[in-house]
């Protein structure tokens, strides 16, 4: 007869149950994992969104406040203005576009012809809200 410390080891049936319990927690474990992933994606893709309307807007306003002077503000969609970066009266008219049909935002050269001007990063909508307070005509704006 065989000694029993010398029969130490697995048996198949041994190896098995651990397979089927392992398989068990993994099937268990792999939709929390899954779910992790993809709220991770969804937020980094949420964060890169949320930085180019940062890029966006704060290329807007910086360039709206260093601007020398309006060039033209006879059209309610397009605010015309130099850049202070511009050369002069050779430089480009750039414009600024908060109401055009079908677009959120355009941002580009006004002369010779518009062409949009690129952001930080492809943008498929921007949306910018202006508020102006009515005044009567010939009147001062007042406080209120």
């Amino acid at each position: 007869m065989m000694n029993k410390r010398a029969q130490r080891g697995m048996t198949l049936i041994e190896i098995l149950i651990v397979i089927a319990v392992m398989a068990v927690v993994i099937i268990a474990v792999a939709p929390l994992i899954r779910t992790t992933w993809v709220s991770w994606i969804t937020a980094d893709r949420r964060d890169e969104i949320l930085e180019t309307g940062r890029a966006g807007l704060s290329k807007t306003i910086r360039e709206i406040r260093t601007a020398y002077d309006i060039y033209q503000a006879t059209d309610t969609a397009y605010l015309d203005y130099y850049p202070q970066w511009s050369t002069g009266s050779a430089g480009l008219i750039y414009r600024f576009n908060y109401d055009a049909p079908n677009v959120d935002y355009e941002f580009g050269v006004a002369t010779p012809a518009f062409s949009p001007d690129s952001l930080a990063a492809p943008v498929d909508s921007f949306s910018y809200v202006t508020y102006t307070r009515g005044l009567d005509e010939g009147a001062a704006d007042r406080q209120g």
